[in-house]
């Protein structure tokens, strides 16, 4: 189970018919999470975030569709209608993924594989990496592990961290992580994570992070 803030973005694009959307960032929207699509002259629509696609589009169908795995058309919402989606304050369920049996390894070890909802298989990796980033006044990479999967990132220090998907990350676009705050995502070493901090992190009080390939 996961927390999910209470979030408005508007499109930046016209949304697809194949149910994805753009915004901004994506940072900080769940999947799983219960959405509504608001838009000048427009119904608003309960949708449900099926996938977070990159660092600005997402992947929403309506809950009002038969049970499925693909989005929804979003054609109606334009940016012309001033469109945007509302993510409510929410707890997700993001287990998605089941352990479903064992294989051996390269060196002999047993290695977990999942399947998701769809029944794919996925090997969810047996490397990972620990460090303390010192986040500074201009964009710092956090990780940048070689087939990443997964990224947990906690900021350990006294003021808060901006996060962001570039280096042109700031306080004033960036998603905002509070002292002891953390957060999770299912990201590969080409989706890069940027932080920024007001004032300069120091050893010991800097931003830990967790990664798995």
């Amino acid at each position: 189970m996961a927390q999910a803030q209470y979030l408005v973005s508007s499109l930046t694009a016209n949304g697809a018919a194949t149910g994805v959307i753009t915004v901004a960032s994506t940072m900080g929207f769940r999947k799983g999470a219960l959405c509504y699509m608001n838009g000048t002259g427009l119904t608003s629509q309960e949708v449900r975030i099926m996938n977070i696609v990159n660092g600005t589009q997402m992947t929403v169908r309506l809950t009002s569709d038969p049970v499925g795995y693909g989005g929804s058309s979003m054609a109606a919402f334009t940016t012309a209608a001033s469109s945007s989606i509302t993510q409510p304050s929410q707890v997700v369920d993001d287990h998605d993924e089941a352990v479903v049996n064992q294989v051996l390894s390269t060196n002999g070890t047993l290695v977990p594989l999942r399947a998701d909802k769809n029944g794919r298989i996925d090997d969810v990796g047996s490397n990972g990496t620990y460090s303390e980033v010192l986040v500074g006044t201009s964009a710092t990479l956090l990780g940048g592990l070689a087939n990443r999967k997964a990224i947990s990132i906690f900021n350990n220090g006294p003021n808060t961290i901006y996060l962001g998907f570039d280096s042109s990350v700031t306080s004033s676009n960036g998603f905002p992580l509070s002292t002891n705050g953390e957060i999770d995502y299912k990201l590969s070493e080409e989706t890069t994570v940027y932080a920024i901090c007001s004032v300069a992190q120091i050893s010991g009080g800097g931003t830990r992070i967790q990664e798995v390939a």
